[in-house]
């Protein structure tokens, strides 16, 4: 039944027996998480503390959100970037990356997320499957235990780096 039947059955769980639901797709500690632990501990490691653009795909938007807004509370002026899945077929397995951008109106809290007063200046590099599947078989032979919502992250970021405007900038991506 795919991500929503996932949702749906972890609801129907909820009502009817003793566990913990987070709600991740509208519970705003997913992006609080990112904001206020993971954006300072990527300044932390960077030498000069400061992101210019951060390049992620979107499943819940608590990463992207989250670490676009713990960069800026840090005073990066920070491009936010979605990196798009495009072209993927159906026997590639996404991991529900980027599912938001592929099925529109899935998590109705995901379109909220992406509002301009949420990120403004969002930008969006698309990256085909081929692309995204290729480059997460290269990051596993180098030793990254990832899958392909990394790849797609990665070859986001790459292509990102080939602008003009971008060359020397300091982009940041999850695995």
């Amino acid at each position: 039944a795919g991500i929503r039947g996932a949702i749906a059955e972890t609801e129907r769980m909820a009502e009817s027996e003793s566990v913990f639901l987070p709600r991740q797709f509208s519970n705003p500690d997913n992006a609080a998480a990112h904001r206020f632990g993971t954006a300072r501990e990527i300044l932390n490691e960077l030498p000069g503390g400061a992101v210019d653009a951060i390049v992620s795909g979107v499943g819940t938007g608590g990463t992207l959100v989250g670490l676009y807004r713990g960069f800026c509370d840090a005073g990066c002026r920070v491009t936010p970037v979605h990196a798009r899945p495009v072209e993927w077929t159906a026997s590639q397995d996404a991991e529900c990356c980027s599912f938001s951008a592929r099925i529109p109106g899935v998590v109705e809290s995901v379109s909220e997320i992406f509002s301009e007063s949420a990120l403004p200046g969002l930008a969006t590099v698309e990256v085909r499957g081929d692309e995204a599947f290729e480059t997460t078989r290269r990051l596993m032979a180098k030793g990254f235990p990832v899958g392909p919502s990394s790849g797609l992250n990665y070859r986001a970021a790459q292509l990102l780096a080939q602008r003009e405007d971008l060359r020397d900038a300091v982009i940041v991506t999850m695995f």
